[in-house]
């Protein structure tokens, strides 16, 4: 039998696609991998450096609180939602408060790209109480370095940030 007649066969054909299959399946998997272990790390930095973060170095500060800490109670990790509590034009650094989740602290640069409605503007046009939307990466510290921030319209006063939607979590 020739190597032509091999590689035009049903069955070569069928194993090739198989094989490119199971190629494809895994390489999929090992992206779920990778994506929730960058996960799970931002979570046990932040968790790490929540007291330092927050109140300055106090040791054992969470105390018995981390013992019950669980795979439910994971944060999200690349984005935070809510209002500004606090800015620090020094650093370029603000916390962002959401009702449902812990604060968290936001870290800007040079390249991050802030906007207010259709306009971009700058750092120090940021104010406390303004509501946004941010969009980054974790660094190791349990900080989420912004690569897009968006201040957005002030809610209703009824609103109620929520990460559920019908049940399911849309962020």
């Amino acid at each position: 039998m020739k190597i032509e007649d091999l590689i035009k066969s049903k069955t070569f054909k069928i194993t090739i696609i198989i094989i490119i299959s199971l190629i494809v399946a895994l390489l999929i998997f090992k992206l779920g991998m990778f994506v929730g272990s960058r996960k799970a790390l931002f979570n046990c930095r932040w968790a790490e450096h929540y007291a330092p973060n927050f109140f300055g170095h106090r040791p054992d500060f969470l105390g018995r609180f981390m013992e019950n800490f669980d795979e439910r109670n994971l944060m999200k990790s690349h984005g935070a939602f809510g209002k500004i509590i606090q800015i620090n034009q020094e650093d370029k650094t603000l916390v962002v408060k959401n009702e449902n989740e812990p604060e968290k602290i936001i870290v800007t640069n040079d390249q991050t790209f802030i906007e207010k409605g259709r306009q971009k503007i700058a750092f120090s046009d940021l104010k406390t109480e303004d509501f946004v939307v941010v969009i980054g990466e974790p660094n190791s510290e349990g900080k989420i370095e912004a690569k897009i921030l968006r201040v957005l319209p002030q809610p209703p006063e009824d609103f109620k940030p929520s990460g559920f939607w019908g049940g399911r979590q849309i962020f």
